[in-house]
């Protein structure tokens, strides 16, 4: 029954009818219906009520109260609790790297995630393919696959996967690939449209994470990495999902490390199962910039108390490692779910999230899925977004593009090239048009920092002082490189760490530098500025206020942003990231003695004005000027 199951999704419903009929025959489980009058009545828990009752009416209390709590309810109920998050011993080893590759259109890469470190140890691949000819870091579409790395791709050089492989598809024999599987899941992977929008594409073969077949958890990262006595799984223990969407966030890890990524601009997107788990790792891990589900239906998109096409009771019957046990409480009692998958959605709010589904796969409810789009909306719009742009259904064909995308196409179970176009489109609006809700993405390199020499710490303190006089030369190149750095750069590029601490290495602030020109987001990695807004030379003196700092050539602005830091009620978010600002600023100040500039310390920040200037999202501020440059001549 199980194996039959297994082609459901895939050949929609004529192969899953015959399990059903059979099922429902022995009494086992709730008939299956596709009937829009056989959907009970249900109420969906409000993600705006907390446990106690009270009403969330602010973005604060969202963060700190109720999206914690929904955290909570998905890890206890759903998907289980992930036991570990980035291994401490954990190492990338790249393998292969071709600046030529699709005849010179890509740069291919393959890395090899060592999750222990150890090359005997637990493991996964990563594939990926960046476009050639385009500037700076560029972003990223970050996607498991199904078949293999090698089956996205024709490319011979792709490492051929050696691990177990469902035998229907094309080219496995006895659960093995072979080269006459290479390609044979291109047509969801169109690197050429990916590559000629300017993203790259990585992609994961998700059996490199765990197997997709019962076997009591005993192969893949749950072997490595449960802690649990013989026999002794708890009810929340994590399942298949939760172990894909943890290595989705291991091979972000990587991704920060990559000079050629734009790390925060990463876009999750996953097909079915694997939009399941897209969504539950971006509803995690706040750093992926876009989540994206496509056809991913009960216990992903689509709304479990419908119980329209697969139920809970079916997905759990068929799949039974895919939940935590606990879910197995709610088969054929979708009524008694103290959440619904619209809650899972208003987990990634206030980033860009879209939901897609096809007409023909009813076995994924189409109509639940557009339905937890839709009322995840009112947390989007809480947080300051314009939500979902639609109240109803849109027609066949017909996408809606807000923060919340959504849309319904002609055809079957599947990834489409339509899809594709949605999606990139989808990632332009939010990512690159805008540049972040801006006006440009353009990325300027820095010239390397020098990391020795220079004025000897005792000297600078001794010399540091507040300088209120400035002439009007601008800074070099050189100048303004080594005061960022100073500010946030990287000093150990293997684990990202930088020139201030930061609590639990979150790094909530972002730096941001502006002149009479522009405004620019300090990146880190790799060393290098992008513009975000352009500015008259009369709007650079507006933002740094009166007085004497007007005639400084630069300002430094510190920007903490609590969404970062994921705060819980009654923790110290806020005070680490105002410590971390001050960490930030020490350094600039110092910095600038070294290098015989002038700098001044102002708190008094206009953070409404900056925020409406960057188009800052609800939980960032602006908390720290630093007007610098040379100072006036006697």
């Amino acid at each position: 029954m199980r194996i039959i199951s297994q082609y459901g999704n895939r050949f929609g419903i004529c192969a899953t009818g015959i399990l059903i009929c059979a099922a429902a025959a022995a009494g086992q489980i709730r008939a299956i219906h596709y009937d829009e009058s056989k959907v009970p009545s249900y109420t969906l828990p409000d993600p705006l009520v907390l446990n106690d009752r009270g009403s969330v009416k602010d973005a604060r209390t969202w963060r700190e109260k109720r999206r914690p709590e929904i955290l909570e309810l998905f890890r206890r109920e759903v998907y289980g609790r992930t036991p570990i998050g980035r291994p401490e011993g954990m190492t990338f080893k790249v393998f292969d790297e071709d600046r030529k590759a699709l005849d010179g259109k890509a740069t291919r890469k393959q890395v090899t995630v060592l999750f222990t470190g150890k090359e005997d140890g637990p493991s996964m691949d990563l594939l990926m393919y960046l476009p050639n000819g385009v500037k700076g870091p560029v972003p990223v579409f970050l996607v498991l696959n199904f078949q293999g790395n090698h089956a996205i791709c024709s490319d011979p050089a792709i490492r051929l996967s050696q691990r177990w492989v469902r035998d229907k598809y094309p080219g496995v024999v006895d659960n093995r690939a072979t080269e006459k599987s290479r390609g044979g899941a291109a047509s969801r992977f169109p690197i050429e449209r990916i590559l000629a929008a300017g993203y790259g594409l990585a992609t994961i073969y998700y059996g490199d994470l765990d197997p997709d077949f019962d076997d009591g958890f005993k192969n893949g990262v749950h072997a490595a990495f449960d802690n649990y006595p013989e026999g002794d799984r708890p009810g929340d223990a994590w399942g298949a999902i939760g172990a894909w969407a943890w290595g989705l966030s291991r091979g972000l890890d990587y991704l920060e490390t990559d000079a050629d990524v734009d790390a925060r601009r990463v876009i999750v997107m996953g097909h079915s199962r694997l939009g399941k788990t897209a969504l539950w790792a971006g509803a995690q891990d706040e750093r992926f910039a876009i989540v994206i589900s496509n056809n991913s239906g009960c216990g992903g998109a689509a709304l479990s108390k419908r119980a329209f096409g697969e139920t809970v009771a079916r997905i759990n019957a068929s799949f039974p490692h895919w939940f935590c046990d606990n879910f197995n409480k709610y088969n054929d009692r979708e009524q008694d779910l103290p959440l619904d998958q619209h809650m899972l959605i208003a987990l990634i709010a206030p980033r860009p999230v879209y939901v897609a589904s096809a007409e023909k796969d009813r076995w994924a409810d189409p109509k639940g899925e557009f339905l937890s789009a839709l009322h995840a909306d009112p947390v989007y719009r809480l947080l300051g977004t314009d939500g979902l742009p639609v109240r109803e259904m849109p027609a066949v064909d017909q996408p809606v593009h807000g923060t919340i995308g959504y849309h319904i196409r002609t055809g079957v179970h599947d990834v489409t090239d339509y899809d594709w176009q949605q999606y990139i489109a989808f990632a332009d609006k939010h990512l690159k048009a805008a540049g972040k809700g801006t006006e440009s993405s353009e990325t300027i390199a820095l010239p390397p920092p020098q990391t020795s020499g220079g004025m000897p710490l005792n000297e600078a303190l001794a010399k540091r002082r507040t300088i209120r006089t400035f002439d009007n030369r601008p800074l070099s190149p050189e100048l303004l490189s080594q005061l960022c750095w100073a500010a946030q750069g990287i000093t150990e590029p293997g684990r990202g760490l930088r020139t201030a601490p930061s609590a639990l290495a979150k790094y909530p602030l972002t730096v941001y530098v502006a002149d009479a020109e522009g405004v620019y987001e300090y990146e880190p990695r790799p060393h290098a500025l992008r513009r975000v807004k352009e500015v008259s030379p009369e709007q650079f003196r507006a933002i740094i206020g009166q007085g004497p700092a007007r005639a400084a050539p630069v300002c430094l602005l510190l920007v903490i942003d609590l969404e970062r830091m994921r705060p819980r009620p009654g923790d110290k978010s806020e005070q680490f990231a105002l410590l971390e600002a001050g960490h930030v600023a020490q350094n600039v100040l110092l910095q600038a003695t070294s290098l015989g500039l002038a700098a001044i310390p102002v708190g008094g920040v206009n953070d409404k004005a900056f925020g409406e200037l960057l188009s800052l999202p609800p939980m960032a501020r602006p908390v720290y000027l630093l007007p610098v440059g040379y100072p006036q001549r006697r």
